[in-house]
């Protein structure tokens, strides 16, 4: 799971936060190839790597500046803007029925479940549980992991539409199911995967 830091200098916070704290944290950079053997500095990156279950592992970006301008071509990109918004602007497409998603929900390990909460509460994430489930309330999203001793993985997701879909319907996709209903929202639910 990719969480994002849209403040300059917001991942060198967390590992600062981190410390304190006595978590480990790692800090990296990752590089963008530009093609003819070039390359850009891409994001920052953090992670309790190790410190949270196998199966769901987690992560934090900081897009970097140089990124953003070459991404949107546009040199003159304020290097303060590093919102996830902003970098994904020019694919966006007002035309299409998908806006965004907006909620997810992981089957994982009842013994998993409270070091990826504990993990979410240190990006800053209100977490909360309701029954077997716990959610992690982030800005205009929202992560639900669900405890469950027999089965792993996606299990569903929650995608807000651009608009009201001309007709409902339910389509299958593979192993999971598509709802789209009559409103701004539909649900896409993935078959679980059995744990041997």
């Amino acid at each position: 799971m990719g969480f994002g830091v849209e403040t300059p200098g917001g991942v060198d916070d967390l590992a600062s936060r981190e410390a304190d704290a006595g978590r480990d944290f790692f800090v990296g950079d990752q590089t963008y190839s530009t093609g003819g053997g070039n390359s850009i500095p891409w994001f920052h990156l953090g992670s309790h790597f190790g410190k949270v279950p196998v199966h769901l592992t987690e992560w934090v970006m900081e897009y970097r500046p140089e990124y953003m301008a070459y991404a949107l071509g546009d040199p003159g990109h304020d290097p303060a803007d590093l919102k996830r918004r902003s970098a994904l602007s020019k694919f966006y497409r007002p035309d299409h029925l998908l806006e965004n998603v907006g909620a997810v929900t992981f089957l994982v390990a009842p013994a998993e479940v409270d070091g990826f909460a504990a993990v979410a509460a240190a990006y800053g994430w209100p977490v909360r549980k309701e029954g077997a489930m716990t959610i992690a309330e982030g800005p205009d999203f929202t992560l639900r992991m669900l405890a469950d001793a027999s089965h792993r993985g996606l299990s569903e997701l929650t995608l807000r539409l651009a608009r009201a879909a001309a007709m409902p319907m339910e389509l299958p996709v593979g192993h999971s199911t598509l709802v789209v209903g009559a409103g701004t929202e539909a649900v896409w639910r993935f078959t679980p995967i059995d744990v041997p």
